[in-house]
C-alpha cells in the first residue's frame, strides 16, 4: 500500500466534514464556485502557513546554500543574504555542510530589506535549514510531501478557522480548537519528533519552546 497523498479538494472536504455535514463538499477546489469555495479559498493558504510555522516539521524541512545579497547586514553581523521565497521559518544556519549542523545553532538573525527578507550572519554564502509548506504544483497530488499527522492538523486548524463563517457556530469553532490544541497538535508533534534528531528551539528550562497553546475555558 502506497502513502496517502493529498490535493487541495481532498483536504479541504475533510476539513468542511469536520463542521457536521457531508452534503458540504467541493467536487473540484480549482472548478468550483460559489460562498462554500470562496470561505475556503480565503482562508486555505493562510491556516497552511500558520501550521508550517509552527513547528520545525519534518515533512516541511528544507535546505538551501546561500549566496551574498547585495544589502547592507544589520548591526553586528558581517553578511546578509536573500532568503528563498518559500521559506517561512528559519532553523539553523552554517558555514558548511555535513559535521552535524543539527542542535548546533550559529549566530543569525532575520530581518527585512524593503520588500525583501535576508538573514544576517557572520558567514559568507552559508547554509540554511528552513521550513515550506509542503507542497508540490508539478504534481498531480498537490500535497503529496505531507505527513499524514501533519495532514490532520491543517485540516481540523482550518474547520476552525472557518466554522463561524459557514456555520455560525461559535461552540463548534470551540470544540475543534479543543480537538487541534489538545489532542491533534500533541500527537503530530510526539511523531514528528520520534523520525530523526530534531532542529528544535528550547527555552531556559531545557523544554521546548511553544509557538502556541490553548486551554479549554468556560463560557460566562
Amino acid at each position: 500500500m502506497n502513502r496517502c497523498l493529498y490535493t487541495k479538494t481532498n483536504l479541504a472536504n475533510f476539513a468542511l466534514s469536520q463542521l457536521g455535514s457531508d452534503r458540504v463538499q467541493l467536487a473540484d477546489f480549482n472548478s468550483d464556485s460559489g460562498t462554500i469555495k470562496d470561505t475556503v479559498n480565503l482562508f486555505f493558504n493562510s491556516v497552511l502557513e500558520e501550521l508550517t510555522a509552527m513547528a520545525a516539521w519534518n515533512c516541511c524541512l528544507k535546505s538551501a546554500a546561500l549566496t551574498s545579497a547585495e544589502t547592507v547586514p544589520v548591526f553586528g553581523y558581517d553578511f546578509a543574504h536573500e532568503l528563498p521565497t518559500d521559506c517561512i521559518r528559519v532553523y539553523q544556519t552554517s558555514a558548511a555542510q555535513g559535521g552535524g549542523y543539527k542542535n548546533k545553532p550559529n549566530d543569525y538573525e532575520i530581518s527585512t530589506v524593503g520588500s525583501m527578507r535576508v538573514i544576517n550572519t557572520n558567514h559568507d554564502n552559508p547554509y540554511i535549514v528552513y521550513t515550506a509548506v509542503p507542497e508540490d504544483t508539478n504534481n498531480t497530488f498537490d500535497y503529496n510531501m505531507m505527513d499524514s499527522l501533519f495532514a490532520r492538523a491543517f485540516y481540523t486548524l482550518l474547520a476552525a478557522r472557518m466554522c463561524v463563517s459557514i456555520t455560525g457556530n461559535s461552540d463548534l469553532e470551540s470544540a475543534l480548537l479543543d480537538e487541534f490544541y489538545n489532542i491533534v497538535l500533541p500527537d503530530a508533534l510526539r511523531a514528528d519528533a520520534i523520525e530523526g534528531k530534531q532542529v528544535q528551539q528550547v527555552g531556559e528550562d531545557y523544554k521546548e519552546i511553544c509557538v502556541n497553546s490553548y486551554t479549554t475555558f468556560e463560557k460566562v
